[in-house]
Formats: structure tokens, sequence, C-alpha cells
């Protein structure tokens, strides 16, 4: 196919490097959470992500969800593109359709 054809870059990235690369470079007080809609079978649910940045002028979404019977937080995704990430997140409210500014930081060059 096409793309497969294409040049491609990879990064590697290990646990322990991406965990300390995320605490150095998040700013606690600009953590936003993206609410987006996801569906788990034909159930839409609510699941939230937060930006990350994991090298100069890429960034990844995380998203995740809160598991009431279990009582913790769980990692549903990792989302690279910006264009589903706001469409999902503008199916929320209809007031996030034209001037949404809520993935305005997100950059990235990952081609999937």
């Amino acid at each position: 196919s096409r793309l497969n054809k294409k040049r491609r870059k990879t990064l590697k990235l290990l646990s322990h490097e991406f965990k300390k690369d995320s605490r150095v470079k998040r700013n606690q007080d600009k953590l936003v959470m993206i609410p987006i809609i996801m569906f788990q079978d034909t159930e839409p649910q609510i699941h939230h992500v937060i930006i990350v940045t994991i090298d100069n002028g890429i960034n990844i979404g995380i998203s995740f969800i809160y598991d009431e019977t279990r009582n913790m937080v769980l990692v549903t995704g990792i989302h690279t593109d910006k264009s589903s990430i706001r469409k999902q997140h503008q199916w929320l409210s209809s007031k996030h359709m034209t001037d949404c500014e809520c993935c305005k930081d997100f950059q990235t060059n990952i081609d999937h």
C-alpha cells in the first residue's frame, strides 16, 4: 500500500523514560482534561483525555475513565489524531462545534 512506502521514524520510549519525561514536562497548573465520547459496544461513555508531550512538538492524548465498581481510573486509549479527538469532543456540546480551543495545544506529526 502507499502508506507502507512512506519513510518513517520510530520513537521508542521505555516505561521509566516516559514516566520521568512526563513528570518533568507536565505543568500541574495547566493539566486540562478534555471530555470526549467513546462507545463500549453500543453504549456511549464519557472519557477524558489529557495531552502529554512525548518529544519536542509531539503530543499524544491519553484517555481514561473512572470505574466506579473498582473505584479506580482506567486508561482507555492513546490518541494521536487531533482531528479525531476534536470530533469526539464536539459531540458532547454544540458550543464546541465552532469556537472550541480545547485541543489548541495538541501538536503532532505522528501519522498512524
